[in-house]
């Protein structure tokens, strides 16, 4: 098990199951619900964790597939595309079929109707992930999401939604259908 610590948490769906393949066209892969979420790791402030993760990977390379390996890995360089917020960071993946622990900062249990208001894209959180081999459908690294707790707040992702209210001119009647 690894632990991350007070990483942001970017896309994920920590409340509810989707298909985990609902983007892909692969006639091969198996649709599966499942429950995931991305992680942003600063290169600086997270080299610990991501040394774990590097080594953990590496390990599993070498006794899983004796250092022939060419396929997927859930770490990803964010230096290696084109979207600004991600330079000097790494993003991991994680996803479960499980229910997993979610907690708030006191480590209490969070109720299941809140757990869409309490996490999102752009919070910060404290993650327990475990990284495994599989072969399921090609070679693959995938990291299991064991546990999320809730950090602090930060600057949601994609600046929240934009009041549109005074776009619209009142045009009430008596007639008003409920």
């Amino acid at each position: 098990m690894i632990k991350l610590n007070n990483v942001r948490l970017s896309f994920n769906s920590l409340d509810k199951k989707i298909a985990s393949n609902q983007n892909s066209n692969s006639p091969h892969q198996q649709e599966s619900l499942k429950y995931f979420a991305s992680f942003i790791l600063d290169k600086d402030i997270h080299k610990e964790e991501i040394n774990k993760i590097q080594t953990t990977i590496a390990s599993l390379i070498k006794l899983e597939f004796n250092n022939k390996f060419d396929g997927y890995v859930c770490l990803k360089d964010g230096d290696k595309t084109d979207k600004k917020y991600l330079e000097n960071k790494f993003t991991i993946k994680a996803t479960t079929r499980s229910e997993f622990t979610r907690l708030l900062q006191n480590k209490q249990p969070i109720p299941a109707e809140d757990i869409a208001k309490i996490f999102y894209s752009g919070c910060y959180v404290n993650a327990a992930i475990n990284l495994k081999a599989s072969t399921f459908i090609s070679k693959m690294i995938l990291c299991d999401l064991l546990g999320v707790q809730f950090h602090s707040h930060g600057e949601p992702f994609g600046g929240g939604a934009i009041d549109v209210t005074d776009s619209f001119d009142n045009i009430s009647t008596d007639d008003i259908p409920f």
